[in-house]
């Protein structure tokens, strides 16, 4: 059981990272991988990698919100990208909900982030997240993803989306660009995940992975058992394999198994 987003670079992890990583692997996990959100997050998780090369893999890049940086970290995003441990570029992608950076911003670095993929010949880390609840917000971030990203997909590259929470018509958009999807605790919640537990059906088995997103998107069940008030940890990664097993109607053996292989396919390493 890999946690493929893990984002160990949060100041919620500073007075913890070893114990934090010890108790997912007693808890059933044979490894990470970092999820790099800005320049000094990727160097801050590239060293926690360094020192835990054994179960750690990380990711080079900025998310949306900081879009409006990616001409200045470029260079720098790029040689961390080179790191052997380094498996995908990204977190990179569309954010129209909160539009930190503007719609120019984050298209300019969603391309730089593919030609880096390319380059490198490693696969994407992406947000896509649109106005929540709004379809027209939907289709324009999906219209627009797929505009940037096909002429870089006829190329050879590819990627996963990690956090997926949106629904069955982006599900299918996304789908038939041949990504992969990362899937959290949100799938754990009875009310907020409805839609999403749906929608797991139906994302197919080669194409499926998980992850916690911690300190986030805590499940609920873990909340009363949580070693820090409010912050989710990779040990809660079992529960969502749970869930998805249960909602796919398979054992969670067999599902671990089938995720193993799509990491081992995509991100080309396994622990």
């Amino acid at each position: 059981m890999i946690d493929i987003g893990l984002n160990i670079g949060s100041d919620k992890f500073d007075k913890d990272v070893e114990l934090v990583l010890k108790r997912g692997i007693d808890s059933g996990l044979s490894g990470y991988i970092f999820t790099g959100t800005s320049l000094q997050n990727t160097k801050k998780t590239k060293s926690i990698a360094e020192k835990n090369k054994e179960i750690s893999r990380f990711t080079s890049g900025i998310h949306p919100h900081n879009a409006k940086l990616w001409e200045e970290v470029k260079a720098e995003i790029a040689i961390l990208a080179e790191h052997p441990l380094c498996v995908s570029v990204g977190e990179c992608g569309l954010d129209y909900d909160r539009m930190f950076s503007t719609e120019v911003q984050q298209k300019d670095a969603l391309e730089g982030h593919m030609e880096l993929a390319l380059k490198l010949n490693k696969p994407l880390f992406l947000h896509i997240r649109g106005i929540d609840g709004d379809i027209q917000s939907e289709k324009k971030i999906l219209a627009d993803f797929k505009e940037i990203y096909m002429p870089y997909k006829e190329k050879g590259v590819k990627g996963v989306v990690h956090c997926f929470t949106m629904g069955s018509r982006s599900m299918e958009a996304l789908k038939a660009l041949d990504l992969y999807f990362g899937i959290t605790g949100w799938v754990c919640d009875e009310k907020r995940g409805k839609v999403l537990q749906e929608v797991v059906k139906y994302i197919p088995n080669n194409r499926i992975m998980i992850e916690t997103d911690a300190p986030y998107l805590t499940p609920p069940e873990a909340r009363k058992l949580l070693p820090v008030k409010g912050r989710n940890e990779p040990m809660f990664l079992n529960l969502v394999l749970e869930k998805v097993a249960k909602i796919k109607n398979k054992q969670p053996s067999e599902l671990n198994e089938l995720m193993n292989a799509n990491i081992e396919r995509l991100f080309n390493f396994k622990f």
